[in-house]
Formats: structure tokens, C-alpha cells, sequence
């Protein structure tokens, strides 16, 4: 006895069910919120910045020998003088909750949101 397998109506509506809730969550999740970026130095906020609103590139070299690319939309570390360098290999930081960190000269560089409204209530 042959089962013939194909793909039924059901079987098709469950799939773009599934593909168009899939497509929501992707762009809900990646929405293009601006970052501010802060440069922590031994706890100590050094230096923030919109990224949003910078139109011009421009570099900054911290007092602890660690050089910073701020750009439109990102942040990367371009040169330390820490021994394994894995704070340059971050790359760049564009996205709200992305962190760069040298731990041997004590810096920190953290991606936020943009402020919003508190909560005015939580249901449980």
C-alpha cells in the first residue's frame, strides 16, 4: 500500500500563518531605534553620543590610549594598547544593548535606547 504525501490547504495556510508572523516579529524586533553611546572609564561616564545625529565622522582618543570611531548609526574601537586587542575585534556597535569592553585599561562602551516614558502601571 503507497501513502501519497502532498501538501494539503490547511497544511498551506498553517505555512503562511507561520511565514507572515515570522515577518511581524523580525521587523518589530529589528526597528532602527536610536543609540546613544557611553564611554565608561573606571565606572566613570567620559564621553556620550547620539549616534543618531552625528553626520560627520570623527575620531576620539581617550586618556588611557584608546581610540574611537564615532560615526552615523555606529561606534567601533579602531586602536588599544591592550595586549589581546578583542575590544577591536567587537567591531562595530549599532543596536541598543551592544558593549564593547577593554578590560585591562577599564573602559566600557555601552549602547542605550533612547529614553522613554516610564511605566505608569504592570499587570500581572
Amino acid at each position: 500500500m503507497k501513502l501519497k504525501k502532498t501538501i494539503t490547504r490547511t497544511d498551506l495556510l498553517i505555512l503562511i500563518a507561520v511565514l507572515i508572523t515570522a515577518g511581524i516579529m523580525l521587523i518589530i524586533t529589528n526597528s532602527n531605534e536610536p543609540a546613544i553611546a557611553d564611554i565608561i572609564i573606571k565606572g566613570e561616564t567620559v564621553h556620550s553620543a547620539d549616534l543618531s545625529s552625528v553626520k560627520e565622522d570623527y575620531t576620539l582618543t581617550l586618556d588611557n590610549g584608546i581610540t574611537v570611531e564615532i560615526s552615523e548609526g555606529k561606534i567601533k574601537i579602531i586602536s588599544s594598547d591592550c595586549n589581546g586587542k578583542d575590544c577591536i575585534k567587537c567591531g562595530e556597535l549599532s543596536s541598543p544593548g551592544d558593549m564593547a569592553v577593554c578590560v585591562p585599561n577599564f573602559t566600557v562602551i555601552k549602547l542605550r535606547g533612547a529614553e522613554k516614558a516610564p511605566m505608569d502601571a504592570i499587570t500581572y
